[in-house]
């Protein structure tokens, strides 16, 4: 009697853990999605900074340009 309620007992908590194990990996899936989906929007917005800093680069040389033909014009 001892040794099938011990058996019993393990089996319990052998099919606990297989669903304990089968939510922890659903829920890795989830972050690993997440996180990929994250990686492309980090990708766009890097993309989308540089060519930020490239117009602030023209716009910049652009008021140099313009202030030296003003002081030129003086």
């Amino acid at each position: 009697m001892v040794k099938n309620i011990t058996i019993i007992v393990l089996i319990i908590i052998t099919l606990m853990s297989f669903v304990y194990a089968f939510f922890q990996q659903s829920a890795a899936e989830k972050a690993r999605s997440q996180a990929e989906r994250n990686l492309v929007l980090a990708d766009e917005a890097r993309r989308e900074a540089d060519a930020n800093a490239f117009e602030a680069r023209k716009q910049a040389q652009i008021a140099i340009e313009t202030l030296k033909k003003c002081k030129e014009g003086k």
